[in-house]
């Protein structure tokens, strides 16, 4: 059966809602043994998360993940229109009045299609450009309905709600994705930007997700069960019936 979920898709309700939401950051070292308990907060991901945040970022993986997602795309006649891309050297300098570094995976993102001029790329979500992204969080960080963490930099979006990547005081090679919905707050959902275009490139590919008569249809279980396929941590971010 297909579930076409709308702009308040079904979400579990999140316990934990924290009054700042605090973020860990990166840890200054790699390669640890990772603690399986560190894994069961809803947010923040923990030091653990971010090591193997770091661990599995592969940017050849992410744009291969990407041109599979584009492909699939312009098979399905979606109408799909993405921006240019951007050199590394002017993104840097559009990213210069953020208060943090941008992990490797976002600037390999932005450097492979700068946005869309669309609403489609990933699901129901809009993938935002550079200038995009800047708009949204100058908002999101001053507007009193939100509470918005200074080092969250939108990616996607959609009404009321965003996937997120986190910055830091130092390079990293990725950071832990999480969404925020405007009613539960942040949940930590994928385990960083390759992982989650591998899951959408995977359930695209599968059918769990489908354009259909100009919008999209989806298999939640499916996408779920892709979504566990590729993502040991992380929560799937959407409710499933049993």
């Amino acid at each position: 059966m297909s579930i076409k979920l709308t702009g308040f898709k079904r979400r579990f309700a999140l316990a934990v809602i924290l009054g700042a939401y605090g973020c860990s950051g990166p840890s200054q070292e790699s390669g640890e043994a990772l603690d399986d308990a560190e894994f069961t907060q809803a947010y923040p991901p923990g030091e653990a998360a971010w090591r193997l945040a770091e661990h599995r970022a592969d940017t050849s993986e992410l744009v291969a993940s990407l041109d599979r997602i584009l492909d699939w795309h312009k098979a399905n006649d979606t109408d799909l229109v993405l921006n240019a891309p951007m050199s590394r050297d002017d993104l840097i300098a559009e990213l210069a009045w953020l208060p943090c570094q941008v992990p490797e995976e976002l600037l390999a993102l932005w450097t492979w299609r700068n946005g869309e001029r669309t609403d489609r790329f990933i699901w129901y979500h809009r993938l935002l450009s550079a200038a995009d992204a800047k708009d949204e969080y100058r908002r999101l960080t001053t507007e009193p309905y939100y509470i918005w963490n200074p080092n969250w930099i939108p990616v996607f979006e959609h009404p009321e709600e965003w996937y997120f990547v986190e910055c830091s005081d130092r390079p990293s090679t990725g950071s832990p994705v999480s969404l925020y919905f405007i009613e539960t707050g942040p949940s930590y959902s994928y385990v960083n930007l390759t992982t989650y275009m591998k899951t959408m490139a995977a359930a695209l590919e599968a059918g769990a997700i489908s354009w259909q008569d100009g919008d999209w249809a989806d298999e939640i279980r499916e996408l779920a069960a892709i979504h566990a396929r590729f993502n040991e941590t992380g929560m799937f971010p959407y409710a499933v019936d049993p």
